[in-house]
């Protein structure tokens, strides 16, 4: 009311000074509507956007799985754990001090359940201790504890250990032609001691080393019904019967192009290589029981990705092999040392075990898009298999092929979620009929 009213007595002030002439300033230009859409003018090119659909219609089926399958339910899950408090009671202190139950499933070995913990800033400011322990069961046990001191801001020292005993490792044999019908099952007890020193001093880039101990006993004996390694092979592998000791000493090169502040792009130029010096004593075979080995394990990585589908929606292509030498004859490397292509190995399709050899290799195109808060959902193809010294045997008709669907963190981390599904084939020669499921379901440790 009272702008209208000095409104209104504007003009009868200025009459009332004399100036018949007084108008109104005028009102300025309307200011053109802005573009809220964010979609392209429709007079764009109608062949590039009639292409489009090409690729749209293929991704379709990872689109609905992200969205319907993880994305929704995954959503909702999470709104109700926020609502009744659960979010905040796993994580209690939301940064010093938390302690974080943990469930492991993978079809084919035995599941667990634990505890994950951590202390930042223990004893002093630049200090974190965290602590993983898992269980199912007398005869499945884990403890991994690691201390961690950041020397600088591109720096750190870390002092790891690990104890633990599982009864239901698999062996299918060596090399190549592996098959699961002769699957044997071993437990194993595993002790473990190492210094980490790693340096970080451009983007994802690092360079490590590692100096340790190790100390392995094995366990002839079934597993969920199925037979175990002696029933099934005739001949023990090295170092099975009597166990072993070794130390070993790690130099591990990653060049990596992406720019850790900018999360979700992913276009980068990945290699990586890393060489290890073993000694082993204490028993390898059974005859001369004190018997020393050494060899080297050696390989790398190269990736190279883009996201031109989009913000965060790359597209990878990714070699990685490994390796090992003996460093005197004759060699005996024991087969657990042995490098495996399935479980974190190149053909994730595959159960850690199956697919031993001294040499691995594989090839995969791999597509991993946003699905939720610091999750991503991946797919890919692998190409590859295991073989004998420095790839003796190899063939390309003796591939196999892997395939694998899930959610990841978005950030590597000590407490790891992960969903997957992947499927593992025979080699080409001999069909490349579907062999193998893998499902893996839960928080695995990343100490």
């Amino acid at each position: 009311m009272l702008a209208v009213a000095v409104a209104a007595g504007l003009p009868a002030r200025a009459h009332a000074d004399g100036d018949d002439t007084a108008e109104a300033p005028p009102l300025p230009p309307r200011r053109a509507v802005p573009d809220l859409d964010g979609r392209p003018p429709s007079d764009a090119d109608a062949a590039l956007e009639a292409a489009l659909w090409v690729p749209r219609i293929i991704t379709s089926p990872l689109y609905l799985i992200s969205e319907y399958v993880i994305r929704v339910p995954l959503g909702a899950l999470l709104t109700v754990l926020e609502r009744e408090g659960v979010i905040d009671w796993l994580f209690a202190s939301g940064g010093q001090v938390g302690v974080i139950p943990t469930a492991f499933f993978e079809f084919g070995l035995s599941p667990s359940v634990g505890l994950y913990a951590f202390y930042d800033r223990f004893l002093f400011d630049e200090n974190r201790i965290s602590a993983h322990a898992a269980t199912w069961g007398e005869d499945w046990l884990r403890l991994i504890v690691r201390d961690r001191v950041r020397l600088t801001e591109q720096t750190e020292l870390a002092l790891r250990f690990e104890a633990g005993t599982r009864p239901d490792q698999l062996f299918e044999g060596i090399g190549y032609d592996s098959t699961q019908s002769t699957r044997g099952r071993f437990g194993v007890e595993r002790m473990e001691g190492r210094l980490e020193l790693k340096i970080s001093p451009w983007r994802r880039s690092a360079f490590e080393v590692q100096a340790g101990y190790r100390s392995l006993g094995f366990e002839d004996e079934r597993w969920n019904g199925e037979r175990s390694l002696l029933e099934t092979h005739a001949v023990a592998p090295t170092g099975y019967l009597t166990g072993y000791e070794l130390l070993f000493f790690r130099a591990d090169l990653l060049i990596d192009t992406h720019e850790p502040t900018e999360e979700l792009t992913r276009s980068r130029v990945r290699a990586r290589a890393f060489a290890e010096q073993n000694a082993a004593f204490g028993g390898l075979t059974q005859d001369e029981p004190r018997l020393f080995s050494s060899w080297v394990r050696w390989g790398g990585e190269l990736a190279v990705s883009t996201d031109f589908f989009g913000r965060g929606r790359a597209l990878m292509l990714r070699f990685r092999t490994e390796l090992v030498s003996s460093l005197q004859e004759p060699a005996l490397i024991p087969f657990y040392e042995l490098p495996d292509a399935g479980g974190r190995g190149p053909l994730s399709g595959f159960i850690t075990g199956q697919l031993r050899g001294q040499s691995t290799l594989g090839l995969t195109l791999e597509y991993v898009w946003p699905v939720y808060a610091l999750l991503d959902g991946f797919t890919e193809i692998t190409v590859g298999n295991a073989f004998g010294t420095h790839y003796e045997g190899f063939d390309w008709d003796r591939l196999r092929l892997a395939w694998a669907i899930g959610i990841i963190p978005r950030f590597a981390g000590e407490h790891l979620v992960e969903i997957s599904f992947g499927l593992g084939t025979e080699t080409f020669e001999n069909g490349t009929q579907l062999s193998q499921a893998r499902l893996v379901v839960g928080a695995r440790h990343g100490l």
